[in-house]
């Protein structure tokens, strides 16, 4: 959700499998087992293409546990945003997360 631009939902629109690949190869390398995506309200089409592009790739084995035998293991979630040009602040979208207004902390 990175505010002012729309490189980002181009690229999702497009080929969703390459962030999500990104994605994956960057939680092997920090060991990281969560990952999320913050999308605007506005973008459905977007939020659309890429929760399908994450069900096919958990049903092919690259997301979720023990990815391809590996033992590692790796969730995405999609986070629908408030919309806010604060969303697009990382400590504002952290504190969004949590469930509490995206204010940065």
């Amino acid at each position: 959700m990175e505010p002012g631009t729309f490189k980002d939902r181009a690229l999702v629109s497009v080929n969703p499998h390459s962030v999500i690949e990104g994605m994956i190869i960057a939680s092997f390398a920090v060991s990281a087992q969560e990952g999320f995506f913050f999308i605007r309200p506005s973008y459905d089409e977007v939020a659309r293409i890429l929760r399908r592009a994450m069900e096919e790739a958990a049903e092919a084995g690259f997301l979720g546990e023990n990815i391809l035998a590996s033992g590692h293991s790796f969730h995405l979630t999609l986070h629908r945003s408030a919309g806010r040009y604060i969303c697009g602040e990382t400590k504002g979208w952290c504190t969004h997360l949590k469930g509490k207004g995206p204010i940065p902390t």
